[in-house]
């Protein structure tokens, strides 16, 4: 959570959504981190629940979310 709270902190044009569990779609786990339908980090899998903040802000600069820049 708190990764997620910098990367908003740090690009303020990054939507951040919290969802329960029983928000999750069929075969999802939680905790997870998803940017769009691609999973970063899941329950039991990738990350076993906590993602990476540089594989995420790169996912994010791959679909044009954020700018590339050395500084970040």
């Amino acid at each position: 959570m708190a990764m997620a709270l910098s990367i908003v902190n740090q690009y303020k044009n990054v939507k951040l959504e919290i969802l329960p569990v029983s928000m999750m779609k069929p075969g999802q786990k939680a905790p997870a981190v998803l940017v769009d339908d691609v999973i970063m980090a899941e329950d039991e899998g990738k990350g076993d629940g906590i993602a990476d903040k540089q594989e995420v802000i790169n996912e994010l600069i791959k679909r044009g979310v954020v700018a590339y820049s050395k500084e970040d």
